[in-house]
This record gives structure tokens, sequence and C-alpha cells, in this order.
């Protein structure tokens, strides 16, 4: 069964990034056609990154198109419904589950 792109099913209102560098590498990057587009923190190594849905969905993959250099993320904790997490709420509990990443893992675009 192929993969079916939910886009059309996020709720960009109820959507929202802390720690983005807003005024270079928005959260919006996230939705751009053009992957070379990217979120960045303005902070530290952290973002937390809230997506909202307009009805339940079941997430079955993820795919994320990942820079091939030091700059990749290492690791993505994902929370199931937790629309108020912070910073401190996400070091105290344990993630719905947790993936490690490396460059080689990028998906290359058609």
């Amino acid at each position: 069964m192929a993969a079916e792109n939910i886009n059309g099913l996020i709720s960009k209102a109820g959507c929202f990034c802390l720690n983005e560098k807003a005024a270079s590498h928005p959260f919006s990057n996230l939705f751009a056609p053009d992957h070379s587009a990217f979120l960045e923190s303005d902070a530290d190594e952290q973002l937390l990154i809230t997506i909202s849905f307009n009805q339940t969905v079941s997430l079955k993959n993820l795919v994320f198109h990942l820079p091939t250099d030091e700059t990749c993320p290492q690791s993505v904790k994902l929370y199931l419904n937790q629309p108020s997490l912070g910073f401190s709420d996400a070091n105290d509990m344990p993630a719905t589950q947790a993936l490690t990443l490396s460059p080689s893992d990028s998906v290359e675009q058609p």
C-alpha cells in the first residue's frame, strides 16, 4: 500500500515551534515545497515542534529531508497528544517514540 500524503490534514493555525530562528529559518519552512528551505533553532540544538491535525490521523511513517552534514539532527522525540508541551515537560516525560538520525538517513526528492 502506498503512503498517503496527509499535508492537507494539518491545521496550520494549531501548529507552532519553540526556539525557531524566525527571522531567517522559520517554522513555516517545514511547509515550503522547496526543500532547500529549512527550520533552525535560534538558541541551541533543540526545537520543539507542535503539529496539529484537523481530524484524527494514524501516522505510520515520517519522511525527513535531512542535511548531509554536521547540522543533521541526531535525535527526534515524538509525543502523542501533548498540545501544550514545553521543554521542561519534554525533559520530564518519556517520549512516545524516540528516533536516532544520521545524514545517511536523508531522503532524496525525485
